[in-house]
C-alpha cells in the first residue's frame, strides 16, 4: 500500500515512500533486491537505514508507514552523505 499510495523521494542510493496514517507508531519497511549487490551489501545498507531512520524519527508525521528501497551502488556512499540524502528525502516528502 505503501509503495502504490505513498508519496516518494529519489536519492542516488535509495527511494524513500511515505505513507501516512491515522494513529500508531512511525513504521519502517526497507526492500533491498538482489540487484543491490550481495548479501554484505544488502545487510549494510539495512542496517544504515534503520539507524537514520531511529535517529531522525523526530523529522516524521507521529503515525507514518516509511518504505526505503535500497538501489544499486548504495555502498559507495560515505554515511555523512547518505544521511544528508536521507534528511533531504524527509523533508522533500513532508512538505507535500
Amino acid at each position: 500500500e505503501v509503495r502504490r499510495l505513498g508519496l516518494r523521494a529519489e536519492t542516488g542510493p535509495f527511494t524513500l515512500r511515505l505513507r501516512l496514517r491515522a494513529e500508531g507508531p512511525r513504521r519502517l519497511g526497507i526492500i533491498a533486491s538482489r540487484k543491490a549487490g550481495p548479501s554484505v551489501v544488502r545487510n549494510r545498507a539495512k542496517r544504515v537505514l534503520r539507524e537514520l531512520f531511529r535517529r531522525n524519527a523526530d523529522a516524521l508525521p507521529p503515525s507514518c508507514d516509511v518504505v526505503a528501497i535500497v538501489r544499486p551502488g548504495f555502498v559507495d556512499f560515505p554515511f555523512a552523505e547518505i544521511r544528508e540524502r536521507f534528511l533531504k528525502a524527509l523533508k522533500q516528502i513532508v512538505k507535500k
